[in-house]
Order: C-alpha cells, then sequence, then structure tokens
C-alpha cells in the first residue's frame, strides 16, 4: 500500500471476514452492473510470497524506461532513497485510479487500458497484460524515474495523453472534484493538484460544503455516474495480536475504489488494491497475483462489503473497521460537446439544491 512501516504482519490477521458477498437487489452498482475492476497492486512486487514479510522487501527488478506488458520483471512499490539505497513502498493510489481508468476505457474512450485497437506491440494483449502497462504507464507518469503512488496532477496528464487524437490534440482533461473531511464537513479540495497523498499536506478547502457526509458525496457518485476513489486513514483499533491499525502493515493511508453502494443498508462495495482472488481460495491476496489464464476480476465476489458507521464516513465492518474516509475524487472522461456540459450541469444542480 502506501507509505510502509516496519511492522510484522501475519497473513492470517489480514482476514477479510465479512468483506465478500453475493449480489443483492439492494446494491446499486456504478453503471447499472458491476462495473469497476479489481485490480491487485502487488502483481510484480513481493511475487510468490505467502506471507507478507518484514522489512518488506524491495523488487529485484530495475525501473524500465517505459510501460511494458512484460509479466516477469518485478519492479513495483520501490523507491530510491537519498543514499542511493532501494527500498520497498506503495501503489495502492495507482492502483486504485487505474480501476477507475478501467471504467472510462469501457464507457466511451477505448485506449486508456485496453490498446489492441492501436494494433502493433500493442495487439493481443488480456485483460492481466494490459493492466500491467497501464499500472506500470500511471506510475511513471507519476515519477518517470522510479514510479510511485499516483494522484491527481498525475491521473490528469495520463487521461490527457491517452485521449489525443488529430482533432484533439490537447487529447481530454477529465473531470476531477476533490473532496476532504475538514473541521467536521465536507470540504472542497482547492490546494494545487499532486500532494494529496503526503501525510503532512496543507490541504486548503471550500468554506462551503457541498455534501453533509462523505456518504453524500459517493451517493452522488453513483447518482450522476462518476468513478469514486476514496483515500482512507489509519484505523485506532488494535489487531489480535494488539498492533495498531488493525493488524495491517500500511502506514498513513490506503485507497479504494467504489464499485457499488446499498443505499438501504447503508453498506459501500470497494475494490480493494490490497487483495487478489477474493472469491476464491487465495482472498487475503498477498503473494498469490493474477494468472493470464484468471477473468477479469470484476463483480461483487471481488469487492469489499463495508457497513458505514453513524459519521457516514467510518467503516464499521470488515478489514479497515474504525478507519475513516478522509478523501474523496469523483471523475468522469467526458465526451466532447454536450456530455462535457451535462456533467458539469449536474454537479451546479446538485450545489444549487443544497
Amino acid at each position: 500500500m502506501s507509505h510502509v512501516t516496519s511492522r510484522t504482519v501475519r497473513l492470517g490477521l489480514i482476514a477479510f471476514a465479512g468483506a465478500a458477498s453475493t449480489a443483492s437487489a439492494a446494491i446499486t452498482w456504478l453503471g447499472g452492473a458491476p462495473s469497476v475492476p479489481d485490480y491487485y497492486q502487488h502483481q510484480l512486487a513481493n511475487q510468490g510470497r505467502a506471507v507478507n514479510p518484514d522489512p518488506l522487501p524491495v523488487p529485484a527488478g530495475a525501473v524500465p524506461g517505459g510501460p511494458n506488458y512484460d509479466q516477469t520483471t518485478f519492479w513495483w512499490e520501490g523507491y530510491t532513497d537519498t543514499t542511493g539505497t532501494r527500498r520497498g513502498g506503495g501503489w495502492c493510489a495507482t492502483t486504485a485510479w487505474v480501476d477507475a481508468i478501467k471504467y472510462w476505457d469501457d464507457n466511451g474512450y477505448r485506449g486508456l487500458v485496453d490498446r489492441t485497437g492501436q494494433g502493433g506491440a500493442h495487439a493481443g494483449k488480456n485483460w492481466l497484460e494490459q493492466f500491467t502497462y497501464t499500472n506500470g504507464a500511471l506510475a511513471l507518469t507519476e515519477d518517470a524515474t522510479d514510479g510511485g503512488c499516483a494522484w491527481v496532477s498525475s491521473v490528469r496528464s495520463y487521461v490527457r495523453a491517452s485521449t489525443v487524437t488529430g482533432t484533439q490534440p490537447g487529447g481530454v482533461d477529465p473531470l476531477i472534484h476533490r473532496y476532504m473531511w475538514k473541521g467536521g464537513s465536507v470540504q472542497s479540495i482547492t490546494a494545487a493538484e499532486g500532494n494529496e497523498w503526503k501525510p503532512n499536506a496543507n490541504l486548503t478547502g471550500a468554506a462551503a460544503p457541498q455534501f453533509g457526509s462523505m456518504w453524500d458525496t459517493l451517493k452522488f457518485a453513483l447518482a450522476q455516474g462518476y468513478t469514486a476513489v476514496i483515500k482512507i486513514g489509519e484505523s485506532p483499533n488494535r489487531g489480535p495480536t494488539g498492533e495498531p491499525n488493525n493488524d495491517h502493515w500500511w502506514g498513513n493511508f490506503h485507497v479504494l475504489t467504489m464499485a457499488g453502494l446499498d443505499l438501504a443498508n447503508g453498506k459501500g462495495y470497494f475494490a480493494d488494491p490490497n487483495d487478489a482472488f477474493r472469491a476464491g481460495a487465495n482472498a487475503a491476496g498477498w503473494g498469490v497475483p493474477y494468472a493470464a489464464g484468471d477473468g477479469l476480476p470484476i463483480g461483487a465476489a471481488h469487492y469489499g462489503e463495508y457497513r458505514m458507521s453513524p459519521d457516514w464516513r467510518t467503516f464499521a465492518s470488515g478489514p479497515y473497521t474504525g478507519s475513516s474516509i478522509e478523501q474523496v475524487y469523483l471523475m468522469k472522461v467526458p465526451a466532447p460537446g454536450p456530455v462535457t456540459l451535462a456533467g458539469l450541469g449536474g454537479l451546479l444542480l446538485a450545489r444549487r439544491r443544497r
């Protein structure tokens, strides 16, 4: 995930009890049906490990000169410190954004993830290879030297570069609206893009909130057809061994992608970059990456199911119980012309209704 600590974590402690669920008629999915993939942030990192080691090992592969479809070089989730030593890191935000980007690849802008139509080196690639390329490309957009945990400015640059055409030489600028919980209310983030992930970033917000709760932002996303990426903080709860943050190894924050909501029962369904095979024997994910023969991981069985607390921002169930939603990012990749105006109009209409 993001910002690694040196805690020892045992695989059995990352139990996703209550995290998976069968589809229910009460769930409203983004796009009308499960449509957000549950990609795995560790796909090319710490390969073949059944238990998360302490300290986290650094991938052996060198950082490539550009994105590629290679499934054998393990280079994700590392960084080089000021002494030149390569150390472990986390890409949860990168992969959560790719989950959202894939939705837009399937809904109007083929080429953001699936580049088959471009032919040449992009032809004949399966979903896992396409994810590998996209995850690496977005990370290298964030940091061309070492890859990294991507945020809004990099997502915007990536989408623009991936939607360039002869008639749109600058590409398409995605609509991205940023919100945070601050001072007891939901506020728009007005600070410069690119530093939202930093634990001590001095983010500033608008005084008049559009939404009454973080849950309201997610409901708006669902109603207006936005993808929603959320940043959660550490939990104050201790796990079975007494370790902080429910015994999770990640520190500072984690990032998830909304797949749908059960509005009647106050539950959210999110794609979690930290796990693979949610529906199978390897549900905990660590050291068990997806294989080429696996199907695209979309559907209720791949998502985490989380009941919300009365404050409508804190998880009351699942592996992140006690963690609260700190920031929400709504995104659309609009088609030119009227669709763009419609998307903006929906946001303005919601503001007027408040």
